[in-house]
């Protein structure tokens, strides 16, 4: 009787429980730094902030978040919609159309910066944006917001949609390296000086005023670009152009170039792990955007204005004594976790076989607890607001290094 009663219920207990839809989005949508999840199946993008005050919507962008970001005017928003896993926008190509697990939307005052000729759409903090897209030098500028006058970076306060023109002082110059999009400016020097505050080597480029390009000598003071002229290979100038294009391999012209390990070396100094043979042949120098890259490899061996290349015995070991945190986290893509920008401490390992090494984390302090294994590596995350490294599964506390400053392999 009981079997009986037990079989009639079922049907009642199985539709009693909630069903989950696998369309179901959970979204952490953030406005002037309020931040709510919400959830909303596959709808349009309008749909998921109509709860919020925005007044106009034209005022504003939109960050999107989810395997990668970008941002995007109300225009584009208003004709996207969530579909799946992705999104699809109603009659234009827009560059987030291929976003996939959308996680988050972040809403900022549409304020859009002019330097010159150039202009950006500004998102998060304005001092910080300025600073890491803008120019290498903010604090040269004054800052003009619509038509006020001109203000000084720590004065720059805009809370709503603005133009935000950028003011040179009278004989600035700006140097930048062809194809960046930050610059430089510098005043009260001559023409040489300003550039030797950007390169250490000036006569290892050339520069373009007007779209020619000419030897530093043949210069007039004015605003400049430049491109690296020649790489060092093994102390050898090689040439490669302004502005093609040149692929890596070519420059090295050794018998048996699988016998060497190939190590590169910026013009400030920055090295990523040695390349074997397989992998540097792959190498292309970037004329515009002067960067060594690496499509198959990490973007932790991509290598800014590249002043040489060494080669080194192929029996010597490949793996390098220790990993400088600074110079390569802001080549690596950040990750969410637990809300919070990450990378996970594997990314920082550009090794063969790293499960045969353990890893020794040293703060700037000196503080460093026992190497972890390359499994702990896998699992842990350095915080990059919080500067600070987050191992889940092992006591956080002892595990929390404070402003890690490098990574020793043994």
């Amino acid at each position: 009787m009981r079997k009986e009663i037990a079989l009639l219920l079922l049907p009642l207990l199985i539709g009693c429980t909630p069903a989950q839809d696998p369309g179901v989005q959970e979204l952490s949508l953030l406005f002037r730094g309020q931040e709510q999840v919400v959830q909303k199946a596959s709808v349009p993008l309008t749909d998921i902030i109509k709860d919020v005050n925005l007044g106009d919507p034209n005022g504003y962008v939109y960050t999107l978040k989810g395997d990668r970001s970008a941002t995007i005017t109300y225009d584009e928003f208003s004709r996207g919609r969530i579909v799946g896993n992705g999104l699809e926008f109603d009659g234009i190509i827009c560059e987030c159309a291929d976003i996939k697990n959308l996680s988050g939307i972040e809403i900022y005052p549409a304020i859009t910066v002019r330097n010159g000729q150039r202009e950006w759409i500004a998102t998060g903090d304005l001092a910080t944006f300025i600073r890491e897209y803008v120019t290498k030098t903010p604090e040269a500028y004054t800052y003009r917001v619509n038509a006020s006058d001109p203000v000084a970076l720590t004065d720059l306060s805009v809370d709503q949609r603005a133009l935000v023109t950028m003011v040179r002082p009278e004989g600035a110059v700006e140097v930048m390296f062809n194809g960046e999009e930050r610059s430089s400016l510098f005043t009260n020097t001559s023409l040489e000086e300003k550039i030797r505050k950007v390169v250490a080597k000036p006569e290892d480029y050339l520069y373009s005023q007007n779209g020619t390009w000419v030897e530093l000598k043949d210069l007039a003071d004015g605003d400049v670009v430049l491109a690296r002229k020649v790489i060092y290979v093994d102390g050898e100038p090689k040439e490669v152009s302004v502005r093609d294009d040149t692929a890596l391999a070519g420059l090295v012209g050794v018998e048996n170039p699988s016998d060497f390990g190939y190590v590169l070396t910026s013009s400030g100094g920055f090295s990523p792990p040695p390349l074997s043979w397989e992998d540097f042949k792959e190498g292309v120098w970037h004329a515009k955007g002067q960067v060594a890259d690496y499509p198959k490899l990490s973007a932790k061996y991509a290598v800014r204005d590249l002043e040489s290349i060494t080669l080194i015995n192929g029996s010597a070991s490949l793996v390098p004594d220790e990993i400088m945190i600074d110079d390569i986290v802001g080549r690596l893509t950040p990750i969410e976790y637990d809300g919070q920008r990450a990378v996970l401490l594997s990314s920082f390992i550009g090794i063969d076989h790293p499960e045969t090494h353990e890893y020794k984390l040293i703060a700037d302090d000196g503080y460093s607890p026992e190497p972890y294994s390359w499994d702990d590596m896998q699992q842990g995350y350095w915080l990059l607001d919080r500067k600070e490294t987050l191992f889940p599964n092992k006591d956080i506390g002892k595990n929390r290094i404070r402003d890690l400053e490098r990574i020793v392999i043994q």
